[in-house]
């Protein structure tokens, strides 16, 4: 059976059309040749993101490949790894519904990546399945949603462009809600309840960084304030 470039897991979810209506213009506008499919807990929800994509973007979709998977059932999960060459994870909070997906694509050989900002939970993965990966030759790649990539992206930039040793960079960044400023605060629930397990949990942090990191880096000198 010849494997999928990609399935998005969680599909159906708030980021999870996000993703697929990327995935599609990505793929459309620069004539990418990516073979790709949708993954989460209902078949019904799946058929109305794709219905709904193609009410946005005034395309037509033949046949998008769909797979019934549920973080609680490990045999739907290593199907869906089965038929993918890569898994994008869009399926929080991922310290409840992350590692049965990452082992299922170990298991699998299918390379895996998530838009988590779970510090406990990557680490983690990266202690428990480091090695099992890199003897597979599966990349485990977490953190590449715009918790991230915006942030790393603009440090290499500026590590390219600076002339002399780079010691280190602040970030900023704003959030602007989908409707403007103005509308009220406003959070996705699945965010939310991420960041109230991150902040209830941090003291396991540090116990998986004294396991994960027991050779000290060494610190940056000279050590800026904070302000």
């Amino acid at each position: 059976m010849n494997r999928l470039d990609v399935i998005i897991f969680g599909a159906s979810g708030y980021s999870g059309k996000y993703v697929v209506q990327n995935l599609v213009k990505v793929s459309t506008n620069e004539n990418c040749e990516i073979t790709w499919g949708i993954a989460g807990r209902s078949l019904e929800k799946l058929q109305s993101v794709i219905k709904e994509m193609e009410l946005k973007l005034g395309t037509k979709f033949d046949e998008v490949p769909m797979m019934v998977a549920n973080t609680d059932d490990e045999n739907s999960l290593i199907d869906m790894a089965s038929r993918a060459r890569l898994v994008v994870n869009c399926t929080g909070p991922y310290r409840v519904h992350g590692e049965a997906v990452v082992r299922a694509c170990i298991q699998q050989n299918c390379h895996y990546t998530d838009i988590c900002a779970e510090p406990q939970f990557m680490e983690r993965m990266q202690l428990l399945y480091n090695e099992e990966a890199a003897n597979k030759g599966v990349y485990v790649v977490p953190s590449c949603g715009v918790d991230s990539i915006p942030s790393d992206m603009g440090v290499d930039f500026v590590r390219k462009s600076f002339e002399g040793t780079l010691n280190s960079v602040e970030v900023y960044q704003e959030v602007v809600p989908d409707g403007g400023f103005g509308v009220g605060p406003c959070i996705n629930s699945g965010t939310w309840e991420s960041l109230v397990y991150v902040l209830a949990d941090y003291s396991e942090l540090r116990k998986i960084r004294e396991k994960l990191f027991r050779i000290e880096v060494p610190p940056l000198v000279p050590k800026l304030s904070y302000r």
